[in-house]
């Protein structure tokens, strides 16, 4: 509200990541994002995926189209399996092993409602994007250190291109 008047009604979190005018941004101003903005607001698409059923040459055209060093691997109801490796897919395509033998299965999976701020430990703990999986374990989307990083440092431009 501003002088009796609704200016924005929303979550927290829409009011924090789209406020509506110059008012609602100064109010917001000093607020904690790492509090507020879930997973679910920072994470990208779970984009490409590999198959339990694809083999490790199909992983590595996946991760080299894509630009990445790792891919997750799901099952056919796209429930989350696990991890794969570019380097380890190269040595599994000359031993013509599958991925089942080189996936790794024990990594950190967050829910969609978890707080960026509990998330941030875990990223700079480990050395590939963190899977998103709902309760039923299917993944949802990948958080790369770069989005938490950029959902936090956000600034307002104004009219001229300027950040404020």
């Amino acid at each position: 509200m501003n002088a009796g008047r609704i200016v924005q009604v929303g979550t927290a979190e829409e009011i924090l990541t789209d406020p509506a005018d110059d008012y609602v941004t100064n109010f917001v101003s000093g607020v904690d994002r790492s509090k507020v903005l879930t997973a679910e607001s920072v994470m990208g698409k779970p984009d490409p995926v590999v198959y339990m059923g694809q083999g490790p040459r199909t992983a590595m055209v996946l991760m080299k189209d894509s630009g990445k060093e790792s891919i997750f691997v799901v099952d056919k109801g796209k429930k989350f399996r696990g991890i794969v490796f570019s380097d380890d897919c190269l040595d599994a395509a000359k031993k013509k092993e599958t991925l089942a033998d080189i996936l790794e299965e024990d990594i950190p999976r967050i829910p969609p409602d978890t707080n960026v701020q509990d998330i941030i430990p875990i990223l700079v703990t480990t050395d590939h994007p963190l899977p998103v999986v709902n309760e039923n374990n299917k993944l949802v989307g990948i958080i790369m250190p770069g989005s938490v990083l950029g959902a936090l440092t956000y600034e307002e431009v104004d009219t001229n291109g300027v950040l404020s």
